[in-house]
């Protein structure tokens, strides 16, 4: 049974009927045209700048101890008190 809906090349026939005025125009498109195209990565990753000093997201950061993607993980170490002399710390 799927050999007969879904034959080797083609797409899935779903049994839908287009009406025959909008078979015979080869400029029908279905939808609306917009006059102006965003782009979908501003729309979903807006570029707003996050202010650095963020109380709130510090706040965040403490209580549920989850970071923005790529951020780094400050512990608040002060190495100038550690004995670890790592010249990478």
């Amino acid at each position: 049974q799927s050999t007969r809906r879904e034959p080797l090349g083609k797409s899935y026939v779903r049994g839908h009927d287009i009406h025959p005025e909008y078979q015979s125009n080869p400029d029908f498109r279905y939808g609306v045209q917009t006059c102006l195209s965003e782009s979908a990565k501003n729309l979903m990753y807006p570029e707003v700048p996050q202010p650095k000093d963020d109380p709130a997201h510090k706040l965040y950061i403490r209580s549920h101890g989850d970071y923005q993607p790529g951020e780094q993980r400050d512990r608040g170490y002060d190495w100038t008190k550690s004995t670890v002399k790592n010249p990478h710390h």
